[in-house]
């Protein structure tokens, strides 16, 4: 007896699957214009990289200032010129991939419509170049997203804005990475030469541990957003299972790194974790600072559920939707009408009981 499947039953089979392909696929991906889709990448590329340097370079002035090897404030200014470098790359990235012009007034650039002389209809000039060759709206980028204007302090005008935003917002949530490793710790903390190795070890596998889910995620979301890839952008480092097991890898070389570097007398000796209850072993700052680098890399919780960073490093360049009252999630920060934010929304009342 054959074992053969019938012919038709497969193709039954593949075109069942081809039709949740088509079904899930992201709805972005199918909307962005080729100008769109290449200044999602080269902004979150170039930002990944920054963030990078930016941990780097903080970390090997604290260690430095914190074993007396080199003491002294932090950032010096050989690491704030490396720093800088990176900027100019973030800024050099979004003025040649981002944006275009007005389509009939071809020497007004634009990042939105909006941004173009208005017509005589009262509708404005598209913002999609000479003859509609290069159509381009933020807007389907996410942009301005609930950051940037509070970091311009007005709103997006020009590409310089851009690029300022993901600066700004990738420094800032990286700095709270740096943070959240080396605490209050300075010099004059007096900390034991083991502890300050111990420490140094464990700054350097968390920012590789970060560095890997930041782009990781870039990537991943760059597939998504050409039509490559088939999955949901804020499961990326759970859908994607390459980028899955890199993760897990690194997640182990941190507790390896804990475990064979540190001793539990010496983790009492840092300032591990922020607001977080103080790790006393190794095996607890390890599931810590693990748990912080996960959050601060690519985190789609509510920022009032976030334990280490209000907004994560993929948030900077791939902005979440704007909260607003009634979706359900606490997601709004504080705003001119909501000076707290938001501590409930709608069905999700656990932190307010029944105000909802």
């Amino acid at each position: 007896m054959s074992n053969r499947k019938p012919l038709g039953l497969s193709l039954a089979v593949l075109a069942a699957a081809a039709f949740l392909l088509a079904d899930v696929a992201p709805a972005r991906a199918a909307g962005l214009s080729t100008g769109e889709i290449k200044c999602a990448a080269s902004l979150g590329k170039a930002a990944s990289k920054l963030a990078k340097t930016i941990a780097k370079e903080y970390g090997k002035c604290r260690d430095g200032d914190i074993s007396g090897k080199a003491p002294g404030s932090c950032p010096t200014a050989k690491n704030l010129a490396k720093i800088d470098k990176m900027k100019a790359k973030l800024e050099k990235a979004v003025d040649k991939s981002c944006g275009s012009v007005c389509s009939l007034s071809n020497s007004i650039p634009c990042l939105t419509e909006f941004m173009c002389p208005p017509r005589g209809t009262g509708a404005h000039e598209k913002c999609s170049g000479a003859g509609g060759t290069n159509p381009f709206d933020m807007t389907r980028l996410g942009f301005p997203g609930p950051f940037c204007e509070r970091v311009l302090g007005h709103a997006i005008r020009e590409k310089a804005d851009f690029a300022t935003c993901g600066n700004t917002l990738t420094e800032e949530t990286t700095l709270q990475l740096v943070d959240v490793i080396y605490g209050s710790l300075d010099n004059s903390s007096g900390i034991s030469s083991t502890a300050a190795k111990c420490l140094s070890s464990l700054s350097k596998a968390t920012q590789k541990l970060v560095a890997t889910i930041h782009k990781g995620v870039v990537k991943c979301r760059d597939g998504i957003n050409k039509g490559k890839v088939v999955a949901d952008p804020a499961r990326c480092t759970r859908d994607d299972v390459k980028l899955a097991a890199k993760i897990a890898k690194m997640e182990q070389k941190l507790r390896d790194t804990a475990s064979k570097k540190c001793t539990d007398p010496d983790i009492l000796e840092l300032d591990l974790c922020g607001t977080v209850a103080a790790p006393t072993t190794t095996t607890e700052a390890a599931d810590c600072l693990i748990a912080a680098a996960n959050e601060i890399a690519d985190s789609n919780l509510p920022a009032s559920s976030r334990q280490y960073a209000p907004r994560s490093l993929v948030e900077a360049t791939y902005p979440p939707p704007r909260g607003v009252c009634g979706d359900g999630v606490v997601n709004q920060l504080p705003n001119p009408f909501a000076l707290l934010g938001e501590e409930c929304d709608g069905a999700d009342d656990a932190a307010c009981p029944g105000q909802c």
